[in-house]
């Protein structure tokens, strides 16, 4: 199962209602994240991090709001992320497999959401930088550069690093 711990901004962009979050713990590797909206240059954009590791997905979101389904648009992100991140392809549909149910549950942890602001400014101030307008942003060279920040709350690794760790440990 896939449980994506959204913001209110979430809720309230997607018009969905939080669903009661599971008395028993995900057992799944990749089961719980994050998800925050988040707007540059009058576009939105979805930034999904992961409770354990910190791995970002950020992800342009469309205008038509009514005809997404975050579930599959976050999995199949993560897919590519993923495997440009020298994961194996066995490994990536295996783990990608198990989350075969989504459900979207209110945040739970401070210590992320103040990791996902840390986030967003580093987003802000590396698309202001890199990328003249939003046609030219390049969102696998925006995650790779979110993902290979030390992070303080996992021993100073990077996410990618955590995230592989997690994945072929597991």
């Amino acid at each position: 199962m896939l449980q994506i711990q959204c913001t209110q901004k979430v809720f309230k962009a997607f018009g969905f209602t939080p669903e009661e979050i599971p008395e028993r713990p995900n057992k799944t590797v990749l089961g719980v994240w994050h998800a925050n909206l988040i707007t540059f240059w009058d576009n939105d954009f979805l930034l999904f991090v992961n409770n354990s590791t910190l791995y970002a997905v950020p992800i342009h979101v469309p205008d038509v709001r009514s005809q997404i389904n975050i579930g599959v648009l976050f999995k199949e992100n993560l897919h590519n992320f993923l495997i440009t991140d020298e994961v194996s392809e066995r490994v990536v549909q295996a783990k990608i497999a198990e989350l075969e149910s989504t459900i979207f549950t209110k945040t739970t942890g401070r210590g992320i959401l103040g990791t996902m602001n840390n986030l967003k400014q580093i987003m802000d101030f590396y698309i202001e930088r890199k990328f003249e307008n939003l046609g030219s942003i390049k969102m696998l060279e925006l995650q790779k550069h979110l993902n290979r920040i030390p992070q303080r709350t996992i021993g100073w690794k990077y996410a990618v690093e955590a995230m592989r760790e997690l994945l072929l440990n597991e």
